[in-house]
């Protein structure tokens, strides 16, 4: 039977530690116990004869500063030439200096060189980690296909991280055909050897019933498992399960850098939900999920620059995280801006740029960017006149109940200004606004009443109505309802009294018509 490479030389290596150990002692020995000094001085004979262990051993001394003074760059050079013997140890050792640029220049492509010549030779570790550079494109070409034939190798000598990333490849077809069965086999023998990940992908094929028979209870458990192993995202998602936990799971979750928890714990800071408020920390949290993208925290923070709340206010900077918020279609943040641009709140009016912001906010169904367009586009302030536009967003308005949008909408029906002209439909709308208190929709209906415009002639409900807007300020109204009683009109008795109580507060109001 053909001896595999990687053991012959294993076996090579050892027979002539063994050799030498009968006329200087034993290298492993000392090792083993501890005794560095020892151990190098019986290498030295073994290096001279070639002994690619002997220049692992000594790397490997080298790099963990054992008997030595910590030296990856010597490390190196001690596994260069065991490698170039072709000692698989060595290989894989000297690919991870190469792959993490520790006492070498950073080579990804020398790595995957080394990664693969101890791949071949039966090293799991080795071919767990080229095929993560084939999946990712480094130091070499991108090839899923290839990966997953490196990782079916390690997988197949227990190698955890290989079980799961063959699983993984399995479960979303790359790099082989998409098996939800084989995904479940290989994530299943991972997350028996606690590889959060599998246990969390796993976790998901349960609840969904996807490669396996569905087992919520399973899928829950698994869950729990790779909360308990520190997966982030399993972190996350438990905490959403068990809010008793959720701030403790939310921390060590943020803290591995998991944006969602970040975002999540910055919102129970910011609202002193299951923990004590505090905006300052909020701030913290908000930012670094921000910096990851973020759009909800970005939209945060940026209120929070404006408000000057946790962090000094800086206008400038509330503005560019609302935008970065806003470029992600984030609604709340784009009507943030085509208020800040509106109103010039820290910044110069610029009205066109408010319209640009509202546009997209309107169409997300943003009430208030919908009210605040339909005005913009029925003045023309913002630099486009357009009333049928400004009809359609007082619609979508009025029809959440914004009672100014229910009003300016009766206004264009009864105008005729942007929708045909609909006495009926202005009356109806008055009627809405008129009902939540609008003294100037109560005006407007009471003269319909007295007109007899889209609903029917009632001169003693117009003036109930235009009493009601007198009575709530409108100074019109109060003009009207003097007039009313100094004349005797809509069969109300002439009163000269009440007739100069209401000219005087009409007055007193100075628009009186």
């Amino acid at each position: 039977m053909k001896t595999p490479m990687k053991l012959f030389f294993l076996m090579l290596s050892l027979a002539t530690v063994s050799n030498a150990a009968k006329l200087v002692g034993d290298p492993l020995e000392s090792y083993g116990r501890g005794d560095y000094k020892t151990t190098m001085t019986l290498l030295q004979p073994l290096m001279v004869n070639g002994n690619p262990f002997a220049f692992y051993l000594m790397g490997k001394m080298a790099m963990r500063g054992e008997g030595t003074p910590k030296d990856p760059a010597k490390a190196a050079g001690y596994w260069q030439t065991a490698a170039a013997k072709g000692y698989s140890v060595a290989q894989l050792s000297l690919a991870q200096l190469y792959a993490d640029g520790v006492g070498v220049a950073k080579d990804d492509t020398r790595a995957a060189a080394l990664y693969k010549e101890a791949a071949d030779q039966g090293e799991a570790d080795a071919q767990y980690a080229l095929g993560m550079m084939l999946v990712q494109g480094k130091g070499v070409q991108q090839n899923p296909a290839q990966a997953a034939h490196y990782f079916d190798l390690a997988a197949h000598q227990g190698n955890g991280n290989a079980e799961y990333q063959l699983g993984r490849l399995y479960l979303h077809g790359e790099g082989l055909p998409k098996d939800s069965a084989q995904a479940a086999t290989w994530l299943g023998k991972a997350a028996d050897e606690h590889i959060a990940q599998a246990e969390y992908e796993l976790a998901t094929l349960y609840i969904k019933g996807d490669g396996v028979a569905a087992d919520p209870a399973r899928g829950k458990e698994l869950l729990h498992r790779a909360s308990d192993d520190g997966y982030a995202a399993a972190q996350h998602e438990w905490a959403e399960k068990d809010p008793s936990q959720g701030a403790m799971l939310y921390y060590k979750a943020a803290q591995q850098g998991y944006a969602p928890s970040q975002y999540q714990l910055a919102e129970m800071l910011a609202s002193g939900k299951g923990v004590d408020r505090d905006l300052a920390t909020a701030a913290t949290w908000y930012y670094k999920a921000a910096g990851q993208g973020n759009a909800h925290a970005q939209f945060k923070l940026g209120l929070m620059y404006i408000n000057g709340a946790g962090v000094a206010k800086n206008m400038n900077q509330g503005i560019e995280w609302l935008k970065k918020a806003a470029a992600q279609n984030i609604p709340e943040a784009q009507y943030q801006l085509g208020a800040i641009y509106q109103n010039g709140d820290g910044v110069p009016a610029n009205l066109p740029e408010a319209v640009r912001w509202y546009k997209p906010a309107a169409d997300a169904g943003i009430t208030e960017a919908q009210y605040n367009l339909a005005v913009l586009y029925a003045t023309g302030e913002g630099g486009v006149k357009d009333s049928a536009k400004a009809a359609e967003l007082y619609h979508k308005a009025a029809d959440k109940g914004v009672v100014e949008a229910e009003y300016n909408l009766a206004v264009l029906y009864a105008t005729g200004e942007g929708v045909p002209q609909d006495m009926k439909q202005a009356a109806a709308w008055y009627q809405k606004a008129s009902d939540k208190g609008l003294p100037d929709a109560k005006l407007q209906l009471g003269l319909l009443y007295q007109e007899g415009k889209g609903v029917p002639h009632n001169d003693k409900m117009a003036f109930t109505l235009l009493s009601y807007a007198a009575e709530d300020g409108n100074a019109t109204a109060m003009d009207l309802v003097g007039k009313i009683y100094a004349n005797g009109w809509l069969g109300v008795p002439a009163d000269p009294q009440k007739a100069k109580l209401w000219a005087d507060r009409a007055q007193a109001k100075g628009t009186a018509k």
